[in-house]
């Protein structure tokens, strides 16, 4: 009887954990990043302010961020491998809702059609956060150094 329930737990978790799509951890070879070369401590200085102007402009992200928020408070604010507590509750609103899939779609092809210089820094209207856009290429790096995956729903 111990091995029949045994064997029924363990097909339960087979088949629980079988329906959960994987997204790997990584930039589309022709995405738009430019990882905000040589801008980056004025971006730091800009994201307060940048992240609530996302806020008025974008209602998805105003939603997903204040829980991404609770749920990293709630975890304990686990930072490591990640460098600030932002890239933390970065890809938590990354993976919430379907912020992910807004965000993939805005950044998934515009390498092409942004070869000409442009104020690509900021692209608060094109892009659900650019405080996220910011971060998730800082956090990609991160975590696929650990060999990780993002578990989405």
């Amino acid at each position: 009887m111990a091995l029949l329930a045994l064997t029924l737990a363990l097909l339960a978790i087979t088949v629980a954990t079988g329906d959960i799509p994987m997204k790997p951890l990584d930039m589309t070879p022709d995405s738009f990043d430019d990882q905000y070369q040589g801008c980056g401590p004025a971006m730091e200085e800009a994201l307060p302010a940048l992240n609530r102007s996302e806020f008025q402009k974008n209602l998805l992200y105003a939603k997903v961020w204040p829980m991404a928020v609770a749920e990293w408070q709630k975890w304990g604010s686990p930072v490591s491998p990640l460098s600030s507590p932002d890239q933390a509750i970065a890809i938590m609103a990354y993976t919430m809702e379907d912020l992910y899939k807004e965000f993939n779609d805005k950044v998934r092809v515009t390498g092409p059609a942004h070869s000409a210089p442009r104020t690509e820094h900021f692209l608060i209207s094109y892009i659900p956060s650019s405080k996220s856009r910011l971060l998730l290429p800082r956090l990609v790096a991160a975590v696929a150094s650990t060999s990780l995956s993002v578990v989405t729903s």
